[in-house]
């Protein structure tokens, strides 16, 4: 019986995940490291809603992260911050 050949998938693109903030806690000089814009709130650098695209060489909004915002902004009462992320969501991904 002959084998089947498999194509060979595509690398998929180098961009950094949710897991890379888990890595870096409140406070941390890594965290302090990265622009402000990237946080929601950014005078306390809190609610991270970017990630780093290594092909652009920029941060870019991420719907995965615009998410997380409004959920965990929601279940800590801080509905200022949610309605700016559902405002960014919507106006970015249309959702």
């Amino acid at each position: 019986m002959a084998q089947k050949k498999t194509k060979k998938r595509a690398a998929a693109p180098k961009v950094r995940t949710l897991g890379g903030w888990r890595k870096m806690p409140s406070g941390s000089k890594k965290r302090e490291s990265v622009p402000a814009h990237v946080f929601a709130d950014q005078r306390r650098r809190r609610y991270p809603m970017k990630l780093w695209n290594s092909r652009t060489g920029r941060y870019e909004y991420s719907d995965r992260m615009l998410r997380a915002v409004i959920s965990r902004a929601n279940s800590q009462g801080d509905k200022a911050i949610s309605a700016k992320a559902s405002r960014l969501r919507k106006k970015h991904f249309g959702k």
